[in-house]
């Protein structure tokens, strides 16, 4: 039986109609933080190309590029998109994921669906909790949390990421950003990521309960994927130069 017609329709263009304005006016973070991410590039000299998510429906473009950018919410997925970034972190390249709740729910996109997409359920899905980032989404956590800092990984190595930012293991970083603290609104976790994310690297975390985890996880041939967790990141990179540095360091280590 075909239950497409009975399917919620999920709009992909952007601004959209509940983009809320909040208290003292910033606009909804899940819009605004993708103009915030495009300004840090500009600030930083990141050179970058903007696509759509569905167009990694047909991914021969990513063969040009050594790194894709993931950005705050990019929440709704289809199977052939997240093969499509599988295929291309196998291949040796690289993702840097600065959002939370991504890839959590599965979708499908169908042509005479114009600019929508249609939601196969309301259960988080298992072509999202196969981890292809190293965490899986946890909802909705609690606001303004900070990050942990954790200055080593295995080993007692320095994560490189951090390097430059002057944290110590124990220091807090994060605290302000455009609507909220660095971690919080909707984070991902390694919880449920299990073991199809092996070597996964966590070295931050928010410090209250369900904080995000900021993490590093190998692929083969070289590829990576750097994964902020927080859906509040992006806004948070104009108010802390730690935070801003790091993901600099994600940015020149990806195309290096």
């Amino acid at each position: 039986m075909d239950d497409r017609a009975a399917r919620r329709r999920i709009t992909t263009q952007r601004p959209f109609a509940n983009a809320y304005i909040e208290a003292p006016g910033f606009i909804d973070v899940r819009f605004y933080g993708d103009l915030l991410l495009l300004k840090w590039f500009s600030d930083n000299n990141v050179a970058y190309d903007c696509y759509q998510d569905t167009d990694l429906h047909n991914p021969a473009w990513l063969s040009q590029y050594k790194v894709l950018v993931l950005a705050t919410h990019p929440e709704y997925w289809t199977p052939q998109m997240r093969d499509a970034v599988e295929n291309y972190l196998a291949g040796g390249d690289r993702v840097t994921y600065t959002g939370g709740n991504g890839m959590y729910e599965r979708v499908d996109h169908l042509a005479q669906a114009g600019p929508h997409v249609l939601q196969r359920g309301r259960q988080p899905v298992a072509v999202a909790r196969s981890g292809p980032a190293g965490v899986v989404g946890a909802r909705r956590g609690v606001r303004q949390l900070l990050l942990h800092g954790h200055a080593s990984v295995r080993g007692g190595r320095r994560a490189p990421v951090l390097e430059g930012t002057g944290l110590a293991v124990g220091d807090e970083f994060g605290k302000t950003g455009y609507n909220f603290a660095a971690s919080g609104w909707e984070v991902d976790t390694r919880a449920g990521a299990g073991a199809e994310a092996p070597g996964v690297v966590q070295f931050a975390h928010g410090v209250q309960h369900r904080g995000a985890e900021m993490c590093v996880l190998p692929k083969p041939n070289g590829g990576w994927v750097f994964s902020a967790g927080s859906l509040c990141f992006n806004g948070a990179l104009a108010h802390d130069p730690r935070m801003s540095r790091i993901l600099l360091n994600a940015m020149n280590a990806a195309v290096s």
